[in-house]
């Protein structure tokens, strides 16, 4: 019985040893994998598309071309950072805009995680491309979802699109699910759902109003 629970603890300290060990070499990667945000958003000044080595690598020559065509192509600004930054996924497009200080749509795909946004255009672009979809009983990989929102948000009537879907989906029409309300309820929400909706597509288009002054070419802004 000593001999079996020796054992045990002997395998479990060799195993607490590997993932220790492999811990470390993960935040050693990452650590030597991580990109400033300086860096970055002097690069965006050059070129709307920042991919590094390791991305490139992950996602292969065809995806980066076809997300550079899709950047580079489309009558608005858009950039997108394929790297590693020291933030979290969330924030990282947000923190790259301020940094870079140009308007337009900014995308962000890290090493392991999701497709991230900013409110106000590219966010709104990951929700419907999510939400599409959905509705066609279909998942999304990472590219996939990444090259589908910027096809999404280089639509011209993509405030349009997203307004339609956004009021679809606080109704409920899809699963006949929405919150059913009466009387001032009803006409209370209704205006506070109006206003939001009338916010958002605002700022949609004035973003992309204000992107279409920086039309994007291999050199970099306009």
């Amino acid at each position: 019985m000593r001999d079996r629970a020796l054992t045990l603890l002997v395998t479990a300290s060799v195993f607490s040893t590997a993932l220790l060990s492999g811990a470390s070499a993960l935040a050693e990667t990452t650590e030597r994998e991580l990109t400033q945000l300086p860096e970055i958003a002097e690069a965006l000044h050059e070129d709307p598309l920042y991919v590094d080595d390791h991305m490139a690598e992950e996602l292969g020559e065809d995806v980066v071309s076809e997300i550079r065509s899709l950047v580079e192509d489309g009558p608005y600004a858009v950039y997108v950072v394929l790297a590693e930054v020291p933030t979290e996924t969330a924030s990282a497009p947000g923190r790259i805009e301020e940094e870079t200080g140009l308007d337009g749509a900014y995308y962000y795909m890290s090493h392991g995680f999701g497709v991230a946004g900013v409110e106000g255009g590219s966010q709104e672009s990951i929700r419907l491309a999510i939400w599409q979809a959905e509705d066609e009983g279909t998942e999304l990989s990472r590219p996939e979802l990444l090259t589908e929102s910027i096809t999404l948000f280089q639509q011209e009537d993509f405030a349009e699109v997203y307004d339609a879907r956004l009021a679809a989906t606080i109704r409920g029409d899809e699963e006949g699910s929405g919150l059913r309300l009466t009387g001032g309820m009803g006409l209370a929400l209704g205006g506070v759902i109006g206003a939001v909706l009338l916010g958002v597509v605002s700022a949609i288009r004035s973003k992309k109003a204000k992107g279409k002054q920086q039309i994007v070419s291999p050199e970099g802004p306009q």
